[in-house]
C-alpha cells in the first residue's frame, strides 16, 4: 500500500472576478474524485489556473499588465480586480493550525497583489512557508498536471529528464550552498593575497626604521636639556605670576568692602523706595477707583434725580386721572342704581300684567268650553232638523250618518295626535324653561366665585409685586458689585501679564515657548508626575534672599520636576515632536541628593546659614530643592562665604549675588536688581492667586445674582401668571353675564311659546270634545226614527240655545277684545325690558368694569413706591459721594507726600548706583588683570606639563636668570636645527609595524584553516547530493516499473540511468569539481551512442548525463525507447512517469487538466481505474475530460458553461455530465 500523508483536501475553492469568471462563484469539491466537464474553451483550466494562483510560483513576481491579464475582461460592469479563496479541510491538523478549516486566499489588481490566511493579511512567505509545512513542496510541481505537462514530459531529452529527476532529489538546496562556500572560499583566497602584501610590505618598513633610530637616540639628548631650560623658565613665570594675583586680589578685597557697604546702602534705599513705590501704586490705583466710583455715584445720581422727577409727574398725572375716573364711575353707578330701580319696577308691572292676562285668558277658555258645547248641540240640532227634511227613510240617514261618523273619526285620529305632539312639546318647552333657569343659577354663582378669587388675586398681586420690587433692587445692587469685580479683575490680570513680561525678558524666546509648552502638554496629555517647573515649587521667606537665589539656582530655576524618569522621557518626547526647543527635568526617583550638616545659623547671629532654610516647599519636592540648593549657604559677605566655602567644601552666596565656591575661586560684580526671575516668578504666583480669589468671589456673587434672577424671573412669572388668571376671570364674568342675558331671552321665548302652546292644546281640546259630541248625537239619532220636524223638547232647547249662543258670543268678543289689549300692554312692557332696560344695565356694568380704579390704583401705588425709593437712593448716593469725596481728598494727599519722598530716595538711589558703577568699573579692570595672570599662571601649567618627565640634572638651571636661561634656549634650539629631518616616531612606528606583522601571519594562518573546512564542507554536500540523487532514482524507477504494469498488465517498464564515458580529461574533472553539472542542451535520446553507458544509479551522480525510459507493451521481445512509441504510448509512459513521481511524493491532492486526451478506451480505462484506486487511498483529485471513462470513477460532477464572455459552473450528475461530453463530441464532428 502508498504511504499516504494524513488527509487534507481542498473542500471549497471561490473564484470571482479571475480570467472568465466574472461573477462570485463557489465549488464545493468532493475529497475523493472530482470531474469537470464542458466545451472546449468554456473555461474548465481556468479553474486549475486559479488554484495555481493561490498555491504555486507561477504567477509570482507579476507586472502590471500581467495582473491586468488576470482580471475579467468583458462586457457590462469592469471588475477591477481578480480573487480566488481557497478552503482546505484541515481535521488532521495537516496546517499547523488549531482549526477545521484552513483558507488561503489571494486579491489582485491593477496596483495591489495581497494574501490573506483565514481572512487576515499576510505575506507570500508566511503562505510558501504554510504550504511547504503541509507537504505541498515547490520542487515537486507534479501534483497540477495541466495541458501541454504529459507532453513536455514526453519531448524530454535524457539530460532533460536527469535535471528532472535532481528537482525532485531537491538538489537546489545542495546547489545553493555550494555555490555560497565556493564563492566564500574565493573571497578567502583573495584575503589571503592581500595579507601577504602587507606582511612584505611590513617586514621592507621594519628595515629602513631599524637605521632611523641611531639618529634618534642623538636628537633626544639634545632635546632633554632643551626642556630642562623652558621648565625653569616656565616655572620662574609662574610664580611671578602668582605673587602679582595675591596683591591684586588683596586691592580686590579692600574695594569689595567698600563696595558692599555702598550696595547694602543702596539696597536699603531701594527697598525703601519699592515699599512706597508700592504704596504708591495702591494710592494710585485706589484713587482712580475711587474717581470711577465718583463719577459713577455722580451719574447714578444725575440718572436717579431725572428719574425721580419722571416719576413724580407719573404720580401726579394719575392722581389726576384717578379722582376723573372716581367721578365717572359714580355717575355711572348712579345711573345703573335707577335703571336698576325702574327694571324693577317694570318687572313688577309685568308680573300684575301676566296675572291679569292669565285670568283672561282662563275665562275666555272658559266660556270657548261652554260655547263650543252650546254651539255643538245648537248644531246638531239643527242638522237633525236639516236631515228630517233630506231623508225619507232612516237607512238614507244612518247611512250618511254613519258617513259623517267616520269622517269625524279620521279627524279624531289626527286631533289626537296633534295633542300629544303639543302636550310632548309643552314638556320639552317647560324643561328648556328649568334648564335655563338652572343654568341662570350656576352662572350666579360661578360669577360670584370669580369676583371673590379676583379679589384674593388683587391681593396676592401686591404681595409678588413687591416682591420683585426688592429683588430688582437687590439686582442692580449686586450688577455693580459684580462690575467692581471685574474691574479688579482686568486689573490684576494687567499685573499678572506685566509679571510673565517680566519674567519672559529675563530668558530666550526658545526657552520661554518651552516652559509653556511643557505646561500645556502636561495639561492635555494628563500627566499626573509632572508637578512643573522648579521656581514655581518653591518661595522665598524673605525678599533680601532672591538674588542670592537667583545666582545659585541659575537656569536650574526652569528645570522641571516630574516624579519619574518615564514622565520625564514622555515629556521631553512631546516637546520634540513639537519641535519648540529642549528642556530639562529632574525626575525625583533617580536624584540622590543627601541631607547636609550646615554651620552657622540665623544670619543676624550667625555669619552664615544653609539657603535651603529661606526657602518654603512641600516635602516631596525636597530632592529636587536640595539638588539645586543643598550645597550652598548664605554668608555676610564675600571674605566670610569664600572662608566657608573652603573649609566646609560647600559653595557659598552673599546676599548681593557674589559667590565662592569650595575650590576659592571667586565670582561676582555688579549685578542688576531690575530684572529678578524669582520676583518675576513670586509676582505671577502672587498675581495668580489673587485672580483665583476674585474669581472665587465673582463665582459667589455670580450665584447670588443668579438666586436674585431666579427671583426676579420667577415674580415676573407669577405677575404674570396673575394677570392672565385675572384676564381670565374677567373674561368668564364677562362671558357668564352674555350668557345669563341670552338664556333669559331665550327663557322668555319659551314661555311666550309655552302659553301660545296652551291656548293651541285648548283649542284642539275644544275640538276634539266637539267632534266626541257630534258622534254620540249622530249615534243617538241612529237609534231613532225618521221625523219631519224636530219635537216640541228639541225645538224649545234650539231656541234657548240660539239665545245662549248669541250672548256667549258677544261675551267672548268682549273677553278677547280685553284680553288683547292686556297683552298689548305686557309686550310692551317686556319690550321696554328687553331692548331698553337690561341692555342699559348690561351697558353701564360694562362702563363701570372698564372705569375700574384697580388698575389705576395700582399703578398709582407702584409709582409712589418706586418714586419713595428713588428719593431713599439719592439720598444713599449724597452720602456715599460726601464719604467718597473725602476719602478721595485724603488720599490724593498722601499721594503727594509719596511722590515726593519717592523723588528724594531716587536722587539717593542715583547717586549710590553712580559709587557703585565706579566701582564695578575698578573692580573689572582688576579683574582683567587678574583673568591675564590666571590665564599666564594656566598656560605656564599647561606647557609645563607638555614637557613631561625631566631629567634629574634639570635643578642646575634654577639660579640662572630669565636673561640667560633664553640665551640657552637659543642656543639649544639651533642646535636642534640639524636635527629637523629626523623621524621623532621611529621608535613608535617599529613597535607598531612589529605587533601588525604579527597579527597579520595570524590572520593568514585562519584563511587557510578556514578554506580548508569549505573544502570539506563541498565534498560533504556533493556526496549528500549524490546519495539524495541516488535514493530519489530508484524509488522512482521501482514505482515507474509498478505503475506501468498497473496501467498496462501485460507490458513491463523501466528507467534507466545514463553515464559519460570514462575518457574524461583532468582539466574536465577538475571543471566538474569546482562548478555544478553542466550539460549539453542538444543531447537527445538519439545521441546516446556507444560513449555513454547505462547502469544502475550508485555511481558518482557527477558522471550522469541522462534518464532513459525504456518499455515493453507486449512482455515480451525487445523493449522501446520513447522516440520509437506511438503517440498514445508516448501519453500512457509519461503518466506513468508523473504517477511514479507522486508516489516518491505523494501529495493530499491532484489536479489532472485532460490527460487521457490522446489515450485509446482501454488505457484510458486503465488510467481511470488507477485514479480511483488512488482516490480511496485516501488523495483528492480533480480531473478534466472529454472522454466518458474517467466519469465511471468519479464521486463528484461539475458542468462548466460558457456565455457572453463569462463562464459559469454547476454541480451535475453523473448523466448530466455523460451528455456534457456527447454534445462536445457532436460539436467536434460538426466541425470536421
Amino acid at each position: 500500500a502508498l504511504d499516504y500523508r494524513d488527509t487534507m483536501y481542498i473542500k471549497r475553492i471561490i473564484v470571482e472576478g479571475f480570467k472568465s469568471y466574472k461573477d462570485r462563484i463557489t465549488i464545493d469539491f468532493s475529497e475523493k474524485h472530482n470531474v469537470i466537464v464542458g466545451k472546449n474553451g468554456a473555461g474548465k483550466s481556468n479553474i486549475f489556473e486559479a488554484i495555481q494562483f493561490v498555491l504555486s510560483d507561477k504567477y509570482s513576481h507579476l507586472r502590471q499588465e500581467e495582473r491586468q491579464r488576470l482580471v475579467h475582461e468583458g462586457t457590462g460592469r469592469q471588475a477591477l480586480t481578480a480573487s480566488v479563496e481557497i478552503i482546505f479541510d484541515n481535521e488532521s491538523t495537516r496546517f499547523p493550525l488549531e482549526m477545521d478549516e484552513v483558507s488561503l486566499k489571494r486579491t489582485v489588481g491593477m496596483k495591489k497583489d495581497e494574501y490573506f490566511l483565514n481572512n487576515t493579511h499576510t505575506t507570500k512567505t508566511d503562505v510558501e512557508g504554510l504550504l511547504e509545512s503541509a507537504g505541498l513542496s515547490r520542487s515537486n510541481p507534479y501534483y497540477i498536471v495541466q495541458q501541454g505537462k504529459v507532453n513536455k514530459i514526453i519531448k524530454m531529452k535524457d539530460s532533460q529528464r536527469l535535471d528532472l529527476l535532481k528537482e525532485i532529489a531537491g538538489t537546489r538546496i545542495y546547489d545553493d550552498r555550494r555555490k555560497e562556500s565556493l564563492k566564500i572560499m574565493e573571497d578567502t583566497t583573495n584575503k589571503r593575497a592581500q595579507i601577504e602584501d602587507i606582511i612584505s610590505y611590513i617586514e621592507t618598513r621594519l628595515g629602513e626604521l631599524e637605521e632611523e633610530k641611531k639618529e634618534l637616540r642623538e636628537y633626544n639628548d639634545v632635546d632633554k636639556e632643551r626642556k630642562c631650560i623652558e621648565f625653569t623658565i616656565y616655572d620662574k613665570e609662574f610664580h611671578n605670576a602668582s605673587t602679582k594675583l595675591a596683591e591684586i586680589e588683596r586691592i580686590q578685597l579692600a574695594s569689595r568692602d567698600d563696595t558692599e557697604n555702598v550696595h547694602s546702602e543702596a539696597v536699603k534705599i531701594r527697598d525703601q523706595q519699592q515699599k512706597e513705590q508700592k504704596e504708591c501704586k495702591e494710592i494710585e490705583s485706589v484713587v482712580s477707583k475711587m474717581e470711577l466710583d465718583q463719577k459713577k455715584l455722580r451719574a447714578e445720581k444725575r440718572r436717579t434725580v431725572q428719574k425721580h422727577s419722571k416719576v413724580k409727574l407719573q404720580v401726579d398725572e394719575n392722581k389726576a386721572k384717578s379722582q376723573s375716573y372716581k367721578g365717572n364711575q359714580r355717575q355711572a353707578k348712579k345711573d345703573l342704581k335707577g335703571i336698576k330701580e325702574k327694571i324693577a319696577s317694570t318687572i313688577s308691572k309685568l308680573e300684575k300684567v301676566q296675572k291679569s292676562l292669565d285670568k283672561r285668558l282662563e275665562d275666555e277658555s272658559s266660556l270657548e268650553g261652554s260655547l263650543a258645547s252650546d254651539s255643538n248641540r245648537l248644531q246638531t240640532l239643527l242638522s237633525k232638523l236639516g236631515r228630517s227634511k233630506q231623508f225619507k227613510t232612516a237607512q238614507q240617514r244612518d247611512k250618511f250618518l254613519k258617513s259623517e261618523i267616520a269622517g269625524i273619526k279620521k279627524n279624531l285620529k289626527a286631533d289626537a295626535q296633534q295633542q300629544t305632539s303639543l302636550t310632548s312639546e309643552m314638556k320639552t318647552t317647560e324643561i328648556a324653561i328649568d334648564d335655563r333657569e338652572n343654568s341662570i343659577s350656576e352662572w350666579k354663582s360661578e360669577i360670584s366665585a370669580a369676583e371673590v378669587e379676583i379679589r384674593s388675586i388683587d391681593q396676592e398681586y401686591q404681595t409678588v409685586k413687591d416682591i420683585r420690587n426688592t429683588a430688582t433692587d437687590r439686582r442692580k445692587e449686586m450688577w455693580r458689585a459684580e462690575h467692581e469685580v471685574e474691574q479688579e479683575k482686568n486689573g490684576v490680570k494687567q499685573s499678572l501679564k506685566n509679571a510673565e513680561s517680566d519674567l519672559r525678558h529675563t530668558m530666550n524666546r526658545s526657552q520661554y515657548a518651552s516652559l509653556n509648552l511643557a505646561k500645556k502638554i502636561a495639561e492635555e496629555k494628563n500627566l499626573r508626575g509632572y508637578f512643573g517647573p522648579l521656581c514655581e515649587l518653591f518661595t522665598v521667606k524673605h525678599e533680601k534672599f532672591r538674588k542670592c537665589v537667583e545666582v545659585v539656582a541659575g537656569n536650574r530655576l526652569f528645570h522641571h520636576v516630574v516624579d519619574t524618569d518615564q514622565t520625564g522621557s514622555d515629556l521631553i518626547e512631546a516637546i520634540q515632536k513639537a519641535k519648540a526647543g529642549r528642556i530639562t527635568v529632574m525626575p525625583l526617583n533617580r536624584l540622590s541628593a543627601k541631607e547636609q550638616s550646615y554651620p552657622g545659623g540665623d544670619l543676624l547671629m550667625s555669619d552664615v546659614l544653609p539657603i535651603i532654610d529661606q526657602l518654603e516647599f512641600h516635602p516631596k519636592y525636597r530632592k529636587a530643592v536640595l539638588q539645586v540648593f543643598g550645597k550652598t549657604l548664605v554668608a555676610r559677605s564675600l571674605a566670610v562665604a569664600s572662608q566657608y566655602s573652603r573649609k566646609y567644601s560647600l559653595d557659598a552666596v552673599t546676599l548681593d549675588g557674589d559667590q565662592a565656591n569650595r575650590k576659592g575661586a571667586l565670582k561676582g560684580g555688579f549685578i542688576s536688581f531690575r530684572h529678578s526671575r524669582v520676583k518675576a516668578v513670586a509676582d505671577i504666583r502672587e498675581a495668580r492667586e489673587k485672580l483665583q480669589e476674585i474669581e472665587s468671589r465673582l463665582d459667589g456673587q455670580e450665584d447670588s445674582l443668579s438666586q436674585e434672577e431666579q427671583k426676579v424671573n420667577e415674580a415676573i412669572g407669577s405677575l404674570s401668571k396673575l394677570e392672565a388668571k385675572k384676564k381670565h376671570l374677567l373674561r368668564l364674568i364677562k362671558t357668564k353675564n352674555e350668557d345669563i342675558v341670552l338664556a333669559q331671552n331665550e327663557q322668555r321665548s319659551f314661555m311666550t311659546a309655552l302659553e301660545q302652546l296652551k291656548v293651541s292644546l285648548h283649542k284642539l281640546k275644544l275640538r276634539i270634545d266637539k267632534a266626541e259630541n257630534q258622534i254620540v248625537s249622530h249615534q243617538e239619532e241612529m237609534k231613532t226614527g225618521v221625523r219631519d220636524k224636530l219635537s216640541s223638547k228639541e225645538s224649545s232647547e234650539l231656541d234657548a240655545l240660539t239665545e245662549v249662543v248669541k250672548a256667549a258670543e258677544a261675551e267672548l268678543q268682549r273677553l278677547s277684545d280685553s284680553r288683547q289689549k292686556v297683552e298689548l300692554q305686557r309686550n310692551e312692557l317686556q319690550n321696554l325690558l328687553d331692548t331698553n332696560l337690561l341692555k342699559r344695565q348690561e351697558e353701564l356694568n360694562d362702563e363701570i368694569n372698564e372705569m375700574s380704579l384697580d388698575q389705576e390704583t395700582e399703578k398709582l401705588d407702584r409709582l409712589t413706591h418706586e418714586m419713595t425709593i428713588l428719593g431713599e437712593k439719592i439720598g444713599e448716593l449724597d452720602e456715599k459721594l460726601n464719604e467718597t469725596e473725602s476719602s478721595l481728598e485724603s488720599k490724593k494727599h498722601r499721594l503727594g507726600t509719596l511722590q515726593k519722598s519717592i523723588d528724594k530716595l531716587q536722587e539717593k538711589s542715583d547717586d549710590k548706583i553712580a559709587q557703585l558703577r565706579n566701582s564695578a568699573k575698578e573692580i573689572e579692570k582688576l579683574l582683567s588683570k587678574r583673568q591675564v595672570l590666571v590665564e599666564k599662571k594656566e598656560e605656564c601649567q599647561t606647557k609645563i606639563r607638555e614637557l613631561g618627565s625631566l631629567p634629574q640634572d634639570a635643578a642646575k638651571y634654577k639660579r640662572r636668570s630669565i636673561k640667560k636661561l633664553m640665551e640657552n634656549l637659543k642656543s639649544v634650539n639651533n642646535s636642534l636645527k640639524k636635527f629637523s629631518n629626523v623621524n621623532k616616531k621611529a621608535l613608535d612606528q617599529y613597535v607598531n609595524f612589529t605587533q601588525q606583522r604579527n597579527n597579520l601571519v595570524m590572520r593568514k594562518q585562519e584563511q587557510d584553516r578556514g578554506k580548508t573546512a569549505i573544502k570539506e564542507l563541498i565534498e560533504h554536500l556533493d556526496r549528500k547530493k549524490d546519495e539524495a540523487i541516488n535514493r530519489t532514482f530508484k524509488t522512482i524507477a521501482k514505482h515507474f516499473e509498478e505503475v506501468f504494469a498497473e496501467l498496462v498488465p501485460a507490458g513491463h517498464g523501466s528507467i534507466v540511468i545514463q553515464t559519460r564515458s570514462k575518457k574524461v580529461s583532468g582539466k574536465k574533472r577538475r571543471n566538474a569539481d569546482a562548478d555544478e553539472d553542466k550539460y549539453d542542451d542538444e543531447d537527445s535520446d538519439d545521441s546516446e551512442s556507444d560513449d555513454d553507458s547505462s547502469q544502475e544509479a550508485g555511481d558518482d551522480a557527477r558522471h550522469y548525463s541522462g534518464v532513459s525510459m525504456k518499455v515493453s507493451f507486449t512482455g515480451t521481445g525487445e523493449t522501446f525507447r520513447m522516440s520509437q512509441l506511438s503517440g498514445g504510448q508516448q501519453t500512457l509512459v509519461a503518466l506513468s512517469l508523473i504517477f511514479a513521481i507522486q508516489r516518491c511524493d505523494p501529495s493530499p491532492f491532484y489536479l489532472f487538466d485532460e490527460i487521457d486526451s490522446n489515450l485509446d478506451s482501454v488505457h484510458r480505462t486503465a488510467v481511470a481505474r488507477m485514479i480511483q484506486k488512488l482516490s480511496a487511498a485516501p488523495a483528492q483529485f480533480i480531473t478534466t475530460t472529454f472522454r466518458p471513462e474517467l466519469l465511471a470513477s468519479g464521486d463528484r460532477f461539475f458542468g462548466v458553461d460558457y456565455q457572453n464572455k463569462v463562464s459559469t459552473i454547476e454541480n451535475v450528475s453523473q448523466e448530466s455530465a455523460h451528455r456534457y461530453i456527447l454534445l462536445n463530441d457532436r460539436a467536434v464532428a460538426a466541425q470536421h
